[in-house]
């Protein structure tokens, strides 16, 4: 009797294990929020204009995020920056949206994009696999678009989906996101003083060479009307002594 009842409780068990399982809770991350229904919360697409405010307002939070860890690591930070181009780090975006198999995905961020700050916030213990500069970071990239200031927060926020490519980053190296526009006045403003002293030094140059041979130009012509002008003096003033002196004498007898 013993004997008929073993197979039972083994395959009695082998159910429960299925059960267990089939209701067990994935350990990956959904790529869209579940509705309180228990279906998936439909999706938005963002036009382009949208889609690019998003992406700036996740670069520049990441570039903040990035740089803040450098400064804590305590490791000997290197001095010269990375500069990220804002323009060619949003054209390598472009190919990343689409459907992308989830086999491919290697970590996943979600972030809060205010619309009218056009900034955004990260999201803690939203992310799996850990985060790497190098990782695509696929999923919700932007899980909220918020409308106005007013009210709740996440009632004012519309889940939205992006996938991400991190800028390659140097660890212990700070990295500056800037657009071609704002590098180019930076570069400008930066060597605007050098360039000033520069040519002011030019200036100052050409104007003492200029004054040194005008200088000695007339010296040299001084020099050679020199012995005329003596000359002309000394005939002058001889002459006039002379009548001078021949007077007195003459009136004085």
């Amino acid at each position: 009797m013993d004997a008929n009842k073993e197979p039972n409780w083994e395959k009695r068990l082998e159910n429960l294990r299925q059960t267990r399982r089939m209701k067990a809770v994935p350990t990956y991350a959904p790529l869209s929020r579940p509705s309180e229904t228990g279906t998936d919360a439909p999706v938005p697409k963002l036009d382009d204009e949208s889609r690019a405010r998003v992406l700036k307002a996740y670069l520049k939070k990441w570039q903040e995020e990035h740089n803040a860890a450098v400064a804590d690591c305590g490791e000997e930070v290197e001095t010269d920056p990375m500069i990220v181009l804002q323009e060619n780090w949003l054209n390598a975006q472009a190919s990343l949206q689409m459907s992308v198999s989830e086999k491919h995905i290697e970590s996943r961020r979600r972030i809060l994009f205010d619309a009218k700050k056009d900034s955004a916030e990260f999201e803690t213990g939203q992310i799996e696999g850990g985060e790497n500069a190098d990782a695509a970071e696929s999923g919700t990239a932007a899980d909220g678009v918020a409308e106005n200031g007013e009210g709740g927060a996440e009632e004012a926020l519309m889940p939205v989906q992006i996938n991400i490519l991190n800028p390659k980053a140097v660890n212990r190296r700070e990295v500056f996101c800037l657009s071609e526009q704002e590098l180019t006045e930076r570069l400008i403003k930066r060597l605007r003083p050098h360039l000033t002293d520069t040519v002011n030094g030019i200036i100052r140059t050409a104007v003492q060479k200029q004054m040194a041979v005008f200088t000695y130009q007339l010296q040299q012509m001084l020099h050679e009307q020199a012995g005329a002008v003596v000359e002309d003096v000394l005939e002058h003033d001889v002459r006039k002594i002379l009548n001078d002196i021949k007077y007195e004498l003459k009136y004085k007898r």
